[in-house]
């Protein structure tokens, strides 16, 4: 089984790297990863069992939404709730793991940086 890692290293290394693309993933209320093989909605119902607003229903129960960037950025989104503190460890550790720029939260209305690699403390020689 390709792990999450790989997928997203894979997404880096692609031909053209000035053309933007993407890749998503669901994040349990645990902080355990579920990639997504296509379409987010369409694996929201296979995870619900529910055609009626899949990813509503995730989100209530504590889900994020993750769509990682090419471009380094990694969001995370939940119309609901805000990550709880294991998602949120479990996405800057994923975020500096692969040497992203930047995680953001969007709540539907705006988004916000999470963390970026200025929060990086330098180490003074």
């Amino acid at each position: 089984m390709i792990k999450l890692k790989d997928i997203l290293k894979n997404l880096q290394e692609e031909e053209e790297p000035d053309k933007e693309r993407k890749s998503t993933s669901w994040l349990d209320e645990c902080g355990k990863f579920y990639p997504v093989p296509g379409h987010h909605h369409a694996y929201a119902i296979r995870i619900t069992g529910t055609f009626n607003d899949p990813e509503s229903i995730l989100w209530r129960k504590g889900w994020q939404r993750i769509t990682y960037y090419s471009t380094g950025t990694l969001f995370t989104e939940n119309h609901y709730m805000f990550p709880n503190d294991i998602q949120k460890r479990k996405l800057i550790d994923l975020v500096m793991d692969l040497g992203f720029n930047e995680l953001r939260y969007d709540g539907g209305k705006k988004s916000i940086i999470l963390w970026s690699k200025e929060d990086i403390l330098q180490e003074v020689k």
